[in-house]
């Protein structure tokens, strides 16, 4: 067909292509003037009267729905391939394209083929996603709780006189904070050294750390109560715990 408002050097595209919400020409005529003609998804016009527009479950029915029959014929042969591609249902709109569509419930993923998996999506789920028919369920794991929007998960105050804590590191300070971010406590390295690395004992209400100076590295601990504060700190010999481990064995 000719995109009226060409000149003699004018394109021909398919007349299934004009109005078809694909821009094929490079001004975008063919999509220009559509009323009437544009068939809103998930429906699709018939290739010679784009006037009459179909739902994806009327092609390659095995009915004529087109008075030109585009919506059948040898065309409808590509779905049969690996169903065309597509997870569920799939139909040759009038043209030649292969068109995937998905029962009630379900959408398609970006591949317009295959239907969306919510747990793929990022955000579904702060914690564990579990995919289901058209839609999925989050949860979450031992120890939290779900929220009432159904997607996120907030730690469980267990026991209750022992609150959640975060206990955050870097190298000039150790922080202890409630989970809104308010601090409960803080240690800070002697001047001059810096905290390398930090590990916690929950067994032991414990955290112990690295500190080091110049060349000079010493392990140090303090308990932390179920309040969140620190007590003082001790210094750890190394080799003669290892020793008294080694001995002990």
């Amino acid at each position: 067909m000719t995109i009226p408002g060409f000149d003699e050097f004018s394109i021909c595209i398919s007349k299934a292509w004009l109005c078809d919400g694909d821009i094929d020409c490079e001004d975008q005529s063919d999509e220009d003037n559509c009323e009437g003609y544009m068939c809103g998804p998930p429906k699709y016009p018939c290739a010679n009267d784009t006037s009459i527009c179909l739902q994806p479950e009327k092609l390659c029915n095995g009915r004529r729905d087109c008075p030109d029959g585009s919506d059948e014929g040898d065309l409808c042969d590509e779905c049969s391939l690996n169903n065309g591609g597509c997870s569920h249902q799939c139909s040759v709109v009038p043209g030649g394209r292969i068109v995937c569509s998905c029962p009630v419930g379900f959408n398609l993923s970006v591949d317009n083929k295959t239907y969306l998996n919510e747990c793929n999506t990022y955000g579904s789920c702060s914690q564990m996603c579990i995919n289901t028919d058209g839609s999925y369920t989050c949860s979450c794991v031992e120890g939290y709780v779900l929220q009432p929007d159904n997607k996120s998960c907030k730690a469980k105050n267990e026991p209750a006189d022992r609150p959640p804590l975060l206990l955050i590191a870097n190298s000039e300070t150790i922080e202890v904070l409630h989970l809104n971010g308010s601090k409960v406590s803080a240690r800070t390295p002697v001047k001059g050294s810096s905290i390398l690395t930090l590990d916690y004992s929950y067994r032991e209400d414990t955290i112990c750390w690295i500190e080091s100076r110049d060349l000079a590295s010493q392990l140090k601990c303090t308990k932390i109560t179920k309040a969140g504060k620190l007590t003082d700190e001790w210094i750890i010999n190394v080799v003669q715990y290892l020793h008294s481990k080694r001995t002990l064995e």
